[in-house]
């Protein structure tokens, strides 16, 4: 009986031995020094720049490799360089570093690198504070204004004249000038260049025809997305079928083909006649008077 005794109060000593040593040795494994409190504090609004920033750590901290840094929204250090463990402190928890003087208002960031004493474990981190207010973040840029075109005269189904018909577009959202200028279309056939919002066609055929004004740049390839315009017209009375529509002097002006890209029509050329006399009879009355020259030429030789 008091052989079991002892070798129970053994076993029980052994045990309490056991925890001790395991609770000892417990908050060493992984140990990591992490921040535990800062000055100025994390997302913090301060006034006026602080001279310096202070970090409190969980743990002692060795002064090899433990540091810390500042800097402004644009990455720029505006710290001294001189992070250190505070010495003076009976914990070695505290880190300290100097601030540049007349730091503006802004958002900045404190990194922070800890190396544990205890373990040498390191740890990482980093948080903001804001000297006068919280930086708003940068203004998304203002979309480009919309540009649409529409034709104002004539109007869908109108009934117009072939010889005349005057094309008013309006652009919004900018100036013909400062965009380019516009491509006119027939019935999907590119016929004109307008520099003006106000252009005259002639020349359309009798029935009905769909006039389509399209805005260009100055390297006259169209925009993108496209901005165009159409309107279907029936013409009355007009010049003989099939003749190309032109442009007013002055308003419009017919674009080459190696310019635009686009077939464009142009009205035959016409040969002019001699003196106003029909180009036959001149060719006639000549060949009279060679075969005068040479008759008058055998009489003599006889």
């Amino acid at each position: 009986m008091d052989r079991t005794c002892f070798s129970l109060r053994a076993w029980l000593h052994a045990l309490a031995m056991a925890l001790v040593v395991a609770a000892t040795l417990a908050p060493t494994v992984g140990a990591h020094a992490r921040l535990a409190r800062a000055e100025p504090a994390a997302d913090a609004v301060v006034a006026a720049a602080p001279a310096t920033v202070k970090l409190w750590f969980t743990e002692e901290l060795k002064t090899e490799g433990t540091t810390a840094e500042v800097v402004d929204a644009q990455g720029q250090r505006v710290d001294r360089g001189d992070a250190k463990v505070e010495l003076n402190d009976p914990d070695r928890k505290l880190v300290v570093v100097s601030l540049l003087p007349d730091l503006v208002h802004g958002t900045y960031t404190v990194r922070w690198t800890s190396v544990s004493a205890e373990d040498g474990d390191t740890e990482r981190g980093e948080f903001q504070f804001h000297i006068g207010q919280r930086s708003a973040p940068p203004p998304a840029p203002a979309p480009a204004p919309a540009v649409h075109l529409h034709i104002e005269a004539p109007r869908d189904h109108a009934e117009v004249h072939g010889d005349s018909v005057e094309i008013v577009a309006h652009l919004e959202g900018g100036t013909l000038a400062e965009i380019g200028h516009l491509h006119v279309f027939v019935d999907g056939r590119y016929v004109m260049q307008a520099d003006d919002e106000r252009f005259t066609l002639r020349g359309l055929s009798g029935g009905e025809h769909t006039i389509k004004v399209e805005l260009a740049g100055r390297d006259h390839f169209a925009l993108k997305p496209a901005v165009e315009a159409s309107v279907r017209v029936r013409v009355a009375g007009s010049v003989a079928a099939g003749a190309p529509p032109a442009a007013e002097h002055g308003h419009g002006t017919p674009a080459a083909t190696e310019e635009h890209g686009h077939e464009a029509s142009a009205p035959p050329r016409r040969l002019p006649r001699a003196g106003g006399a029909p180009l036959d009879a001149a060719l006639l009355a000549g060949l009279g008077l060679a075969g005068a020259g040479l008759a008058l030429r055998r009489v003599v030789r006889r």
